[in-house]
């Protein structure tokens, strides 16, 4: 009665529902994470002002809960996504390129990011095989809507995302 393979929603309702799966994700989450990162230069004794304005962002970002969520997400399913919103005037879809202040992160869960296209031109080696669109759902996984109301789908263009896939090799 087992399944041959197990999905990201099998993995998920284990963690929700099974004490277990709960239990086996916070161990190792809060032995990773018992104090809070700081950002320091190799060899720098004193914080440096670029050191402090960066630790002001993820502060008032709330950003190392964020990033937290983000390692969670990634031990419940095979990967995690991290979407990057900043204040550049363009739409998600739209390829990253300057922007002038970080907005938000948004942690997303293995079930809630897809690729839609690829890259497919083999004569282009550095971004052949390697994600050309990907689509994220903005509605919560645990919410239970009664109302029948599909999921909505955004397109993010790639250099909006990263992904933390742990114990994968290279850029697979």
């Amino acid at each position: 009665g087992w399944p041959d393979t197990v999905g990201f929603d099998q993995m998920y309702r284990a963690y929700e529902r099974s004490g277990a799966g709960f239990g086996a994700v916070h161990r190792i989450l809060d032995g990773c994470w018992q104090e809070t990162p700081r950002i320091k230069k190799k060899g720098s004794e004193k914080e440096t002002p670029w050191e402090t304005k960066v630790s002001g962002l993820i502060e008032s970002l709330k950003g190392w809960q964020k990033l937290k969520d983000f390692d969670r997400r990634n031990l419940i399913g095979r990967y995690a996504g991290l979407i990057y919103r900043v204040a550049d005037n363009k739409p998600l879809d739209q390829p990253l390129d300057r922007a002038t202040q970080l907005v938000d992160i948004l942690p997303v869960f293995e079930g809630q990011l897809k690729v839609t296209r690829w890259h497919s031109d083999s004569a282009d080696p550095e971004r052949y095989g390697k994600p050309a669109m990907f689509q994220y759902r903005r509605r919560d996984l645990s919410a239970t809507d009664t109302q029948g109301k599909p999921d909505e789908w955004a397109d993010v263009h790639p250099s909006r995302v990263q992904i933390l896939a742990e114990g994968c090799a290279g850029d697979d």
